[in-house]
């Protein structure tokens, strides 16, 4: 069982820096459920079913980059 709380095309608000007030708006990708290789081989995030990771789009640099959930605020219209 996944405890996912959004899913790929929701336009979420999230903080790309912790510990910091600043917030970002974008576009969830992806869902990741499980650790990742990158582009050289090494295993990367601890994301599992229990605890997804997110890619999110960010719309104004519409560069994309994992997060944990912890750093989602909620959806936004």
């Amino acid at each position: 069982m996944t405890t996912e709380k959004y899913k790929v095309g929701d336009k979420v608000q999230y903080r790309p820096l912790r510990g910091t007030d600043t917030f970002s708006e974008g576009i969830i990708t992806e869902v990741i459920t499980k650790p990742q290789e990158n582009s050289s081989g090494k295993v990367m995030g601890g994301a599992s079913r229990e605890h997804p990771s997110y890619v999110i789009e960010n719309c104004h640099t519409k560069k994309a980059t994992a997060y944990e959930s912890e750093v989602i605020e909620g959806r936004i219209d």
